[in-house]
């Protein structure tokens, strides 16, 4: 009896980062630039829509609000302090 399944590890090479253009088609104040556009309406949607999440379960309150947690304002930290700081508290 024949097979008809298709041969998932056929011989065929897998294509690579190969095919990337040899230049780039913006330059570093265009990509900077559009950075900033992004993250300036970013900013602007967070401030125009805020959505109050519910939920259809009781959920015990959390020690803060995730909501007003601004990612662009923490502090970065090594993962070795913070294992550090978690054994002195204990």
């Amino acid at each position: 009896m024949e097979s008809h399944q298709l041969d998932l590890f056929a011989d065929t090479p897998i294509s690579t980062c190969a095919s990337r253009p040899s230049t780039l088609s913006m330059d570093a104040n265009a990509l900077v630039q559009w950075k900033t556009q992004i993250t300036a309406h970013q900013q602007r949607t967070r401030e125009r829509f805020i959505v109050q999440q519910t939920t259809l379960f009781d959920v015990v309150l959390a020690h803060c609000k995730a909501d007003q947690i601004d990612p662009f304002s923490l502090q970065g930290k090594r993962i070795l302090k913070l294992e550090n700081e978690k054994r002195k508290a204990i």
